[in-house]
């Protein structure tokens, strides 16, 4: 379980820049309305509640208002065709609990993503080939990351950290840099809403290369809009500002007015 600090504001204090905060702020509004409302960043508003127009405008919104993307699970290739293997009922189980969840009902999608989680962690420990070993070793790391998100929604915070630190734990060693960036975005909203803001930047901090990596344009202006959002709360105006035009000029260079970053 993290550290769970105070406040920013209370940890950090207010600083000599506080008249700058409006400017920031509307930099963050416009920022945010270019990246799109469907979007999940740094979440204010409660899980699986419904948010406040502003912070649906801001791209606030839940896990469950988000509308699914081409990269908010992967579907590596299926080692068996047979409908009773714990890989094939596992991977269809989670894209059942993936629409579930992003159609606004995180309580109905808990059951097959826990069911899920457990029918892949068997396949991974049945797979006889290496060929099959990484096909469910990435399902079962997309199965966890969204579970993670799953708990994440109903508020059940240390378990939605545990998920997706093991997700990660699966990815880390392929060096899978679009799940790895996912799950680190992932892992810094869920500290950043827990309370655990130190954990919360470092977890974005941690994001940003992957996306590098992947030339992800969209995802590194996420991933920027979030760090600065951090410190915007504890008053490090600079390094805000710094993160607020670097994540506005990623994200108008993407030429798509309604661009979405996969945070997922």
């Amino acid at each position: 379980m993290p550290t769970l600090p105070s406040s920013p504001t209370e940890k950090h204090g207010f600083g000599s820049g506080r008249a700058r905060a409006p400017q920031l702020v509307g930099t963050l509004l416009a920022l945010l309305l270019l990246l799109g409302g469907q979007e999940v960043g740094v979440a204010a508003a409660s899980p699986g509640g419904d948010p406040a127009p502003t912070e649906r405008a801001l791209g606030l919104a839940p896990a469950g208002a988000v509308k699914p993307t081409q990269d908010d699970a992967s579907s590596p290739g299926k080692p068996s065709a047979d409908p009773s293997d714990p890989f094939t009922r596992g991977a269809e189980l989670r894209e059942l609990a993936q629409a579930l969840r992003v159609g606004g009902n995180p309580v109905e999608a808990l059951e097959p993503a826990m069911e899920a989680e457990a029918l892949l962690s068997q396949a991974l420990r049945l797979a006889r080939t290496a060929a099959d070993s990484l096909a469910v070793t990435l399902e079962l790391a997309e199965a966890r990351n969204q579970l993670g998100l799953n708990l994440w929604i109903l508020s059940r915070f240390q378990e939605a950290v545990q998920f997706l630190e093991e997700a990660r734990i699966l990815w880390l060693p392929l060096d899978y840099a679009e799940g790895l960036g996912r799950v680190h975005n992932n892992l810094g909203v869920v500290y950043y809403q827990w309370g655990s803001y130190d954990l919360a930047l470092e977890s974005f901090l941690e994001a940003l290369p992957y996306r590098e990596t992947q030339a992800d344009t969209a995802g590194m202006a996420r991933v920027l809009s979030n760090i600065g959002l951090v410190r915007l709360d504890w008053r490090q105006f600079d390094e805000a500002e710094e993160a607020l035009e670097q994540a506005a000029a990623l994200a108008d260079a993407t030429g798509e007015p309604g661009v979405r970053a996969y945070a997922w």
